[in-house]
């Protein structure tokens, strides 16, 4: 991961620092030798383990900056209108991560978090993303209210919204994520946590018509899918009508 830090030009300026286990020296002469002014140190294996959370370090860490994102600037890379990703309490860094590389293998716009997300910036999270974060604009929101209003100020007019359910209490019929069309006007996507589904705001906005609802079929006897699974399956729909 570190590697690709480096050779993104976008990410390349975020790394501070590497710390390179000294029994990897075909690395350390890799990173000075091909990246000028980066601050390259040694350390031993102890080193590493303290420096490291993992159970064993695979012999590079490095200290890099968390960008900063004041508007959802991305330019969608699909020949569809935009897309948002909307995290509803997703709480599992893993899935998070999941979903994060997804939205960047897709051409997501912007990934808004809503409360009760999992710290993104968690190393667990980072390291299920492979450094995706770090290369797609992220912002968290108070409310859904304040995820819509800055989904507006960055596109300049409203979008469809979709959230992922199989929940029927709403009295509102879902569609397979299949009949939806992604090409039509800018939307955004909402995927509930995993043990809760969606938080009772997102519901709310449901059942006053405000939120269309979406899901992804399934065999009987299957309650439900992995939060990642689920979101990946339809935003990897959205890449697949964007090549059609």
């Amino acid at each position: 991961m570190v590697f690709d830090l480096l050779n993104n030009p976008s990410t390349r300026n975020l790394v501070q620092q590497v710390v390179v286990s000294v029994d990897k020296a075909d690395w350390t002469v890799e990173l000075l030798s091909n990246y000028d002014n980066l601050h390259v140190c040694l350390g031993t294996r102890d080193v590493l383990h303290a420096i490291s959370d993992t159970v064993t370090p695979q012999g590079i860490v490095a200290c890099v900056e968390i960008p900063s994102f004041t508007a959802l600037s991305k330019t969608t890379k699909t020949k569809n209108a935009p897309l948002y990703l909307l995290l509803d309490g997703v709480s599992d860094p893993g899935n998070v991560g999941t979903l994060l590389r997804s939205s960047l293998a897709v051409g997501v716009s912007a990934i808004i978090l809503l409360p009760g997300c999992c710290d993104v910036w968690s190393p667990k999270a980072i390291r299920s993303a492979m450094g995706c974060s770090f290369q797609i604009p992220i912002m968290s929101a108070d409310s859904l209210n304040q995820a819509l209003h800055l989904i507006q100020k960055d596109s300049g007019i409203n979008c469809n919204i979709y959230a992922a359910t199989m929940d029927k209490s709403s009295g509102v019929t879902s569609i397979p994520y299949y009949s939806v069309c992604w090409d039509h006007s800018n939307s955004a996507l909402i995927i509930g946590s995993e043990g809760n589904g969606l938080s009772n705001e997102v519901r709310s906005a449901v059942k006053m018509g405000e939120i269309k609802t979406l899901h992804v079929p399934m065999q009987y006897g299957i309650e439900s899918l992995n939060a990642a699974v689920c979101g990946s399956v339809i935003l990897f729909d959205y890449l697949r009508q964007s090549q059609t």
